[in-house]
């Protein structure tokens, strides 16, 4: 009786599998687990950056298509994009002439997207258009996009002030290029981190790299600092910190800002998968791909064993990671129906509390004439220092 009983249990646990059940995002234990079920055909479409322009959005892109596995297309925009922006919307269009695609992700749009955006909402309306850390003018980005995600670019230029200040540093080197500082948000961070500078008595300097998608590229960028570095502490002293726009300056900047004693005050894109495991020679299991707390940790045994503890900071999240796991989650629940339409603000905050917990602060953007911009979502973490 015994043994029929439990071949029952198990035909009955098998039949429920078969029956493809599924929990809803409210019911699920972990949040970065798949709610779908494989029997489903949407698709979602992640595009980032090469892993040569940006290995940290790449490398989110593969986690959230492993995440979704069979339900995401990860492509890649160009490294020149500035000169190959068709090949990037060739590229859109395709995705969007596959009726099973329903939602696009951009992770940190390059200037023009927006153009792009549009020509996909001409065939597909419906389409969900997720733009992360677009560099549009924000009232443009806004329109073109269901919703976007960005930093909290002004608030975090103060952030970055301050923690210079609070590192002890009378100096603060911002390290960017014309084609960056003809961006919008990335001026207004750059001028707030001015502003609050001067109020903390603290020598704020412009200094400019090559542009790594001009002639010289990304080895050209990564060669003009490891040789400016070392003589802008040598003017300036130790306690100086430093701060670039771009990700190809990320690697070479930590390496020689902390061999010759100075400071690091974070990557352009807040994240610790961000040029500290190369410059360090962190080498990172498997197993502890993506895993932020071992990264945190290794990187501050690195700093201390360097007698360099405080020497560099960074936010206690991923930014990268957030907006492709963020933007997965909302959009599935779009797809699902569970959404008040393309954008909804109450979902979205439900998905960042799904992903990242309570420790994120959200509000909207505002254009030039203080008009609030609802769906342009920003973002800000809390500092830290390894």
């Amino acid at each position: 009786m015994k043994r029929a009983t439990t071949w029952i249990l198990v035909l009955a646990m098998a039949l429920m599998l078969l029956a493809g059940c599924q929990q809803t995002p409210e019911e699920s234990k972990a949040p970065n687990e798949s709610t779908v079920t494989e029997n489903d055909n949407w698709k979602i479409a992640v595009m980032t950056s090469t892993v040569t322009q940006g290995e940290e959005a790449y490398r989110a892109g593969e986690m959230v298509a492993e995440q979704y596995k069979g339900h995401v297309t990860h492509v890649t925009y160009p490294d020149n994009f500035t000169t190959e922006q068709e090949v990037a919307l060739s590229t859109l269009l395709s995705l969007a002439a596959d009726p099973d695609v329903k939602a696009i992700l951009v992770s940190g749009a390059p200037a023009g997207f927006s153009a792009m955006f549009d020509k996909v909402k001409e065939k597909r309306p419906d389409m969900l258009i997720w733009a992360g850390s677009p560099s549009d003018d924000i009232s443009v980005a806004a329109a073109a996009a269901d919703i976007c995600f960005d930093i909290d670019i002004v608030q975090q230029g103060y952030q970055l002030a301050q923690a210079a200040k609070d590192m002890g540093c009378e100096t603060v080197v911002h390290y960017s290029f014309p084609r960056h500082m003809a961006v919008e948000k990335l001026l207004a961070r750059r001028n707030a981190m001015e502003e609050r500078c001067k109020e903390l008595n603290i020598t704020f300097v412009d200094a400019t790299t090559p542009d790594p998608t001009s002639d010289s590229g990304t080895t050209g960028t990564q060669q003009f600092v490891l040789e400016d570095v070392p003589k802008m502490i040598q003017k300036y002293g130790k306690n100086t910190a430093f701060f670039g726009t771009n990700q190809a300056q990320v690697e070479p900047m930590i390496k020689t800002v902390l061999e010759n004693g100075g400071y690091f005050l974070m990557p352009n894109d807040p994240s610790p998968f961000i040029g500290f495991a190369s410059a360090l020679g962190i080498e990172v299991p498997d197993e502890y791909q993506g895993d932020t707390a071992y990264m945190e940790k290794a990187i501050s045994d690195k700093l201390a064993a360097q007698n360099l503890t405080g020497h560099a900071g960074n936010w206690n999240v991923s930014l990268q990671m957030l907006n492709l796991q963020v933007g997965a989650y909302y959009a599935q629940m779009y797809i699902k129906g569970e959404t008040q339409g393309l954008f909804d603000a109450d979902a979205f905050n439900k998905a960042m509390v799904a992903v990242a917990g309570e420790g994120v602060s959200i509000r909207a953007n505002s254009d030039a004439s203080g008009n609030e911009l609802s769906n342009y979502m920003l973002i800000l973490a809390d500092y830290m220092t390894y």
